[in-house]
């Protein structure tokens, strides 16, 4: 017979292991690039800097909006193909290099960054361009370096033999 107040603590630590089968990453990745985009828009309408002439502010962008939904659609579907999920606050349960995944090991967060700076262009503020690198430095110590080193854990070799395979960009 098994004892019930056993069972609970069982079944506690369980979820509690759960709930920290992740990678801890500071917040969900389009917040930051979201958070820098208000900022530039922000520093925009104090100091205002304007790009490029009209036809280029809407072909420019249109191209790189293109190259990023293309990232997005080589991506999402691995997600579905290998059982795992797309949410960085939910356990991880494979380790996904077919796709766009052969050639970066962060195609979605590479879309995002180049949807950032195609909504710059767009919008005719340089400052939502530059700020682009300070989201991308904040997305690989936040988000990026902390789900590598969840997926080392996790995985070990595997996870570490594709990461010297693949780049972290480009």
């Amino acid at each position: 017979m098994t004892d019930p107040a056993n069972e609970k603590d069982s079944k506690q630590a369980q979820e509690q292991t759960a709930q920290n089968d992740n990678a801890g990453v500071i917040t969900i990745p389009p917040f930051i690039h979201i958070g820098f985009l208000a900022l530039a828009i922000g520093l925009h309408y104090v100091w205002p800097i304007d790009m490029l002439p009209a036809p280029w502010q809407y072909i420019l962008p249109t191209l790189l909006v293109l190259i990023a939904v293309y990232l997005g659609k080589q991506s999402v579907p691995e997600f579905k193909k290998t059982g795992t999920t797309l949410d960085v606050r939910t356990p991880t349960t494979a380790i996904i290099t077919s796709g766009a995944y052969q050639y970066t090991r962060n195609p979605i967060y590479l879309g995002m960054a180049i949807l950032h700076i195609a909504i710059g262009i767009l919008i005719d503020n340089l400052w939502a361009v530059l700020t682009v690198i300070p989201a991308m430095i904040v997305m690989t110590e936040g988000v990026i370096k902390r789900e590598e080193k969840y997926l080392e854990g996790k995985f070990g070799d595997s996870y570490r033999n594709y990461k010297s395979q693949v780049r972290r960009w480009l």
